[in-house]
């Protein structure tokens, strides 16, 4: 009840601070590119959590 706040514990105590959004200059340093062949991902499995041997590194993206 009557506790002053600067005796509280910290993870109690929060503060918020609240400011308007700031304009940025941002002057960018370097540039993408995308590679031009399509990008092979293996088929998802959710079993294979739970296998004891796990072959996904065997998986060959670069045939």
């Amino acid at each position: 009840g009557g506790e002053s706040p600067n005796l509280m514990p910290a993870a109690v105590r929060q503060v918020y601070v609240m400011e308007d959004p700031k304009p940025m200059k941002m002057i960018p340093g370097a540039d993408v590119e995308l590679p031009k062949n399509p990008l092979v991902l293996p088929a998802r499995d959710d079993t294979t959590e739970y296998d004891d041997a796990n072959d996904a590194y065997a998986y060959q993206d670069d045939p």
